[in-house]
């Protein structure tokens, strides 16, 4: 019998890792947004790309990671800044058997929509969040193992729980190592419970959002790099929360604006919508 090898807790570069910190203070001040983008050279590429961009096209290209900043307002570089960083910390998962492309829909979509409907009493900077790190045990597992975690897909596509796999061979699942995660890069407490708890049912607002977040998306037809919907949902389309977003077409238009935002490739990537 093969005993199971826990993985190991990721750090991020420190610059990083106090970027994701200051993004989660809402009261943070233009000159810090600055200073994160303006230290890293390709948060400064993504923060550019994204600020020439908008729908209100520039006469003249933003050129400068303050002009960026401003342009795009501090919601939109928060969003920017956390996909950038995860993005780039963990997006090759070459030979896990996870489908890459769905698994970054699946997350972008979560979190575009957790933030859609945060309530009162939940921080939209902890609901996006969330909905981007709510997979993070798994984006490191396979980082980390990809040919354990090709055991844990196969397992998974033959009728497996992922969850079950994953503590067989790793002796935990992406879930609770999500939390041990967003514990060990101080995040709020709030995430970290929400990540942690994401498959097991819990009832309060933030978990009930990203499970409709989550449902909505499995509705559409965009599976979670793991399993693939068996079918699309119809009725998700007419949700409520996804009307905050301008129905399917805003909710994958705001996908594609991230992705080419975040992407290494140069270039402009397409307009986002205003509003």
């Amino acid at each position: 019998m093969t005993l199971p090898v826990p993985p190991d807790l990721p750090i991020l570069p420190a610059p990083r890792a106090r970027a994701l910190v200051l993004l989660m203070n809402p009261d943070a001040p233009l000159d810090g947004y600055i200073a994160i983008v303006e230290g890293d050279p390709s948060l400064t590429l993504s923060v550019l790309r994204a600020a020439n961009s908008v729908a209100s096209w520039p006469l003249q290209p933003v050129r400068s990671a303050r002009e960026a900043v401003i342009r795009l307002g501090l919601a939109q570089v928060r969003q920017i800044v956390t996909t950038a960083v995860l993005r780039s910390e963990f997006d090759r998962v070459d030979g896990a058997g996870i489908d890459a492309d769905e698994l970054w829909r699946h997350l972008l979509g979560s979190a575009v929509l957790c933030e859609a409907g945060a309530s009162a009493g939940i921080a939209p900077e902890a609901a996006f969040l969330a909905g981007m790190l709510h997979n993070i045990g798994r984006l490191v597992m396979a980082v980390q193992s990809p040919s354990r975690y090709r055991q844990v897909v196969d397992a998974a596509q033959s009728g497996t729980d992922a969850t079950t796999a994953e503590r067989s061979l790793f002796g935990i699942d992406h879930a609770t190592f999500g939390a041990r995660i967003c514990e060990r890069w101080q995040l709020p407490p709030e995430v970290t419970a929400v990540v942690g708890g994401h498959h097991s049912g819990a009832t309060d607002p933030f978990s009930l959002t990203l499970t409709q977040a989550r449902s909505i998306i499995g509705g559409l037809g965009i599976g979670d790099g793991v399993h693939r919907p068996d079918q699309r949902d119809p009725a998700m389309e007419e949700h409520p929360l996804l009307a905050k977003v301008d129905g399917r077409e805003g909710l994958m238009a705001e996908i594609r604006w991230f992705r080419e935002a975040t992407t290494s490739r140069h270039g402009t990537p397409p307009r986002r919508m205003a509003g």
